[in-house]
């Protein structure tokens, strides 16, 4: 693969992580004011985004599975990283989610 084609998935990886986090932003913001369901719509929507990440993440995988030499990317490294900080901060969204739908229901 080469390194034109490594960035190209990097730039992929890199957008659809930043959308997804966008989302997962949103989720957060309706769960603090209460929105669960709207909450609940964003973090579907950015898990929509996770997937087409993890799609274009894939093509570079099987590329390399199939011993295909991959060019290294400074740009892949930071779209992994990307990738893995939107992961994260997406557990951390929903469980932030349900203590903030836990507070709520306490204060009923």
């Amino acid at each position: 693969m080469e390194k034109s084609q490594v960035q190209l998935l990097a730039f992929q990886l890199i957008a659809h992580s930043g959308d997804a986090l966008n989302h997962f932003n949103l989720a957060l913001d309706n769960a603090e004011e209460g929105k669960f369901q709207e909450a609940q719509k964003e973090i579907h929507e950015g898990d929509k985004a996770l997937v087409a990440a993890h799609k274009a993440q894939t093509g570079m995988l099987t590329s390399e599975a199939r011993n295909e030499v991959i060019e290294y990317s400074v740009i892949m490294m930071h779209a992994q990283d990307h990738l893995m900080t939107t992961l994260n901060y997406e557990r951390f969204a929903k469980r932030l989610i349900k203590l903030y739908e836990k507070m709520l229901n306490e204060k009923e």
